[in-house]
């Protein structure tokens, strides 16, 4: 339980990671920067798991050979309410 009354404000960047997870979508660091127009990922995950948010990662290959990392929400956890800054540009 989180002890927050208050809903977090989250940044418009935090807020479309967060809405693109939460139906138990995988994310990676090519969607974030095509899709949702995030440019550090990895930056914004960090921030999200200091929020409380529990987001779990796990490497996989592409094609190619070549590793990345995929990002999801804990789908069983319990996740910070949230809104958005309204404040942040």
């Amino acid at each position: 339980m989180f002890n927050s009354v208050e809903p977090l404000k989250l940044t418009p960047q935090q807020a479309r990671i967060i809405q693109y997870m939460e139906p138990g979508s995988t994310l990676t660091n090519v969607v974030a920067m095509t899709v949702l127009q995030v440019g550090s990922l990895s930056r914004r995950i960090t921030e999200l798991r200091r929020l409380g948010f529990i987001i779990k990662d796990r490497m996989d290959q592409g094609h190619d050979g070549r590793s990345f990392k995929k990002y999801d929400l804990d789908q069983d956890a319990a996740q910070p309410a949230w809104t958005l800054d309204k404040e942040q540009p």
